[in-house]
Order: structure tokens, then sequence, then C-alpha cells
């Protein structure tokens, strides 16, 4: 493969430091899956840089060429640059996931700025990959395995545990899972009422899958190149993710975190660059006895390539999806939709709450578009795509293995709150039929959805029908 120019130089502390590479997608241009894997030629090189340091950090970035525009994200952050030299310095004082896009969203920076760690408290692995490459394939793990991967390793390959307690995935090693090739249309499990998801039957694996199991950790690591989705637990419960990132994502199916069935869970201070939805809360009819429960998403940076960046539904096939919470969060870079709940089954959605989240429009944004065949070229360089920032719907019900009654009882929403939600705009954006409310089916039950402190661009908004569509006496603006 042709090597890539080196597109920057940069120092760290005044130390020359070399860029990491990642494949990203360089269009929002998806498909449903063609019996081959996406093209390599709609994707592109991107860049990531790990600094482990306990005290701040100065960056210089000298691009190759000229720049008119920097954005240095999440804006929320407020990290000021100078220029000079024909590039550009900054400090970074707290610990976190940044980007540094120069003129736009291509060739972006990841930032992944991390304390420095020996993981200590997970006690001895029993699974350990130190500096260099490793060539591991599928790593199928027991219960309380502990599986270290050191900062200076790269593992091929894919971990994937059933019915297993108690185990620990850390370090700040990468897994890249571009050792897999998809085999079949679905890039995950639960679509086609299958029962045995032993690994040998399993769809794709991508990065972790975890399918009906208990007490998990995965801790610091990087996720990259899946052939379907990065990181998926099905029935589980009592999972943490803490401090991962997930980037270089380009393929069918992409997704970056989803949870089908599961509960007692907890996103912290995560990054997911995604090629289709960003993090997802979903019910199957596999595990349908199995609510979706008491989930926590917080201080997490998102940047979601196609579809959606936070998606409860469609798939809502369980009893209740409940006690859910999205707070401290960054929405960098959004698609289709930013916050989205869609009952496309029977479930009983309620109790969520989305909390001081941020929300960043570009114009740099392009619209996502569906692939009709292998002739049909993207044509959406010359529009931009302006992402619906809160949308609850019930539509879609039927399709696949999971099939509902079009008119089910059990379909309901309610006690949905929006609250402190800042909406950063570019001054070429008009914010129109950005938020949605729809109700598809006559059984629909919506109540008790509220907005408070809803602001663009520091000025809170005073009618929320300004934003939006389908907005009734269900929806109440505080």
């Amino acid at each position: 493969m042709r090597a890539e120019p080196e597109r920057y130089t940069v120092k760290v502390n005044g130390n020359k430091v070399k860029l990491e590479e990642i494949r990203v997608s360089a269009l929002p241009f998806n498909r449903v899956w063609p019996g081959k894997q996406r093209d390599i030629s709609q994707s592109e090189i991107a860049y990531m840089l790990r600094i482990h340091d306990d005290e701040p950090v100065f960056i210089e970035v000298t691009p190759v060429g000229t720049f008119k525009r920097v954005d240095i994200r999440p804006y929320s952050k407020n990290i000021e640059y100078t220029c000079a030299n024909g590039g550009i310095s900054f400090e970074v004082k707290k610990h976190g996931q940044y980007t540094v896009e120069f003129d736009g969203e291509h060739f972006a920076i990841h930032l992944f700025f991390d304390p420095v760690r020996d993981f200590g408290e997970y006690g001895k692995p029993t699974i350990s990959f130190g500096p260099g490459i490793h060539n591991a394939g599928l790593i199928k793990v027991k219960s309380n395995d502990r599986i270290y991967i050191d900062k200076n390793a790269v593992v091929y390959g894919s971990i994937v545990g059933i019915d297993v307690d108690n185990v620990k995935i850390y370090g700040y090693g990468i897994l890249n899972a571009g050792w897999e090739i998809r085999r079949e249309k679905h890039g995950d499990i639960g679509w086609d009422d299958e029962s045995c998801f032993e690994p040998g039957l399993l769809h794709t694996y991508g990065g972790i899958r975890m399918i009906g199991c208990e007490n998990i950790t995965v801790d610091g690591i990087v996720v990259c190149d899946p052939a379907s989705y990065a990181i998926s637990f099905y029935k589980s419960c009592g999972i943490d993710i803490f401090n991962v990132k997930v980037a270089g994502l380009w393929k069918y199916n992409n997704d970056g975190i989803d949870f089908f069935n599961c509960s007692e869970v907890c996103v912290k201070d995560c990054f997911v660059r995604s090629f289709d939805d960003a993090l997802c809360l979903k019910g199957l009819t596999a595990f349908s006895e199995k609510s979706v429960e008491n989930v926590l998403i917080e201080n997490c940076v998102f940047w979601c390539g196609w579809g959606l960046t936070l998606e409860m539904g469609l798939a809502s096939a369980c009893p209740e999806m409940k006690n859910i919470i999205y707070k401290d969060c960054d929405l960098i870079h959004n698609s289709f939709a930013c916050l989205s709940i869609n009952n496309g089954q029977w479930a009983y959605i309620h109790d969520v709450v989305y909390e001081n989240i941020n929300i960043e429009y570009s114009k740099f944004c392009k619209p996502f578009v569906i692939q009709k065949d292998d002739s049909h070229i993207y044509d959406g360089q010359d529009a931009v795509q302006i992402p619906i920032f809160a949308r609850i719907t019930d539509g879609r019900r039927n399709w696949q293995g999971n099939k509902a009654k079009d008119e089910d009882p059990r379909c309901k929403i309610s006690d949905i709150l929006y609250k402190n939600i800042s909406i950063y705009a570019d001054a070429e954006i008009m914010l129109k039929d950005i938020v949605r409310i729809q109700k598809c089916m006559k059984c629909s039950n919506f109540s008790n959805i509220t907005f408070e402190n809803i602001t663009v661009n520091g000025t809170k908004l005073s009618d929320i029908t300004d934003l939006g569509t389908g907005i009734d006496s269900t929806v109440t603006l505080r």
C-alpha cells in the first residue's frame, strides 16, 4: 500500500513525536450489506496522538501547506491556541480526549491525554500483551480473566466472552480488530432468533463482544478497525467501560459501543468516533425478557460519521428501557440525529435524562447518503447536513427477526428530560426542524417530555417550536 504523505509536524513539550495512523471514513456514504466490505477508496487516514503524563502538556502542530481555520474540540473545553511559524501551539491541562482539525473534518488529529497508570488495581494478568505486535486472532475469555495490553502493544484480535463473570480488560494499548473479515449480512447477533452463540457460530466478532456476562470492566484501551461493532454487550449486567477510545472505524455497521438488553451499565470518560451509530441501547427478541435499565453515560466525547450519535432503539424488544442518564457529554460531530429515541417495538421507555450535553454543528458536515449500488457516486459534497438535535418516535416496527404487533399497548414513551443542553453552531448554520416528536402508531402514548435550559450559541431558547415539529401538549419548555 502506498505510504501516506506526512501531513503534520508535531512536538510535545518541545520534543518531536510521530503521529499514529488510523483509517476512518472519508465521507458519509453507507449501504445495506452488499456481500463485500466497503471499498477502501471511501476512507482516509487520520491520526492519533497518545500522551501519558501527569503534568500539563504543551503541543505544537505544523501542517504541510497553509490553513484558514482551526478547531480544537470539544469546544466546551475552551482550548485556546496561538498561530506562529505556519502552525499552532496550545496547552492541554486536563486529561481527556480532543480533536485538532484544520479546515474541516478531514485528516483530523485525535488527541488522547491520559494520566500515568500501571493498572495495578486489577491484580496479576492472566493474559498479558507486552510491547510489540501480537497476532492473537480470536481471544476467548474465561471467568476471572485479566487481560492486559501494554501502551506500546498492538494486538490484532477480537475478545469474546460467553456466560463469563468478573473479567477485566485494561491497559493503554491498542486492540486492532482488522484481522477479521466480515462473513455475512448481520454484523452483530440476535436478529434471526438464534439461541446458540458459541464463537464458532457467531456472525462477526468485532472488537469486544460479550454475551450473557456479568461484572465486566474495560479500561483505558484503544479499539480500532473492527469488521462490525467495536464493542458490544448482549444480555449482560454490571458493565464498566472507563477511558476507552474507539477510533479508526470506516467499515459497514461500524457502531461504536452497543448494549442489547443490558443493565447496570457505566460508560465514563470515553471517546467514540464511529461510522454508524456511536452509542446504542437496544433490545433484541433473542433476549427480550431482559430490560435495558440503570445506565449512566458520563463525560464522554462522541463523533458520529453516519447515523445516530446517542441512540435508544430502534430495536426495543424488551419490557422496559428505564433509568438512563446521559451526563456531561460532548457531541462534536453528528450525522442524522444527535439524541434519538425510537421505540420500534414494544418497550416502555421512561425516565431518561440528558443533562449538561454540548452539541456542535459544523458547516463542514456533509449529508449522509445511502449508496444504491457500486456505480453510485457520493454527490453530497456541495451540501450541508443539519443533524436533528432531539428525536422521539415509534416508527418502523417489523423487520428481520424482530417482530411486534402494529398496535401494541406496551409501546409507551414518558418522562424524558433534556436539561442544560448547549448547542454550538457555525454562523452559516440555520437551525430549523431539529426537534422532531413523531407518533406513528394509533396506540402511541407519549407523555411528560421536558426541555429545560436549552441554549444556542449562548442564548437561551424561549420557544421550543422554533426548532421543531410534532410538538404538542406532551412537550414543555422551561
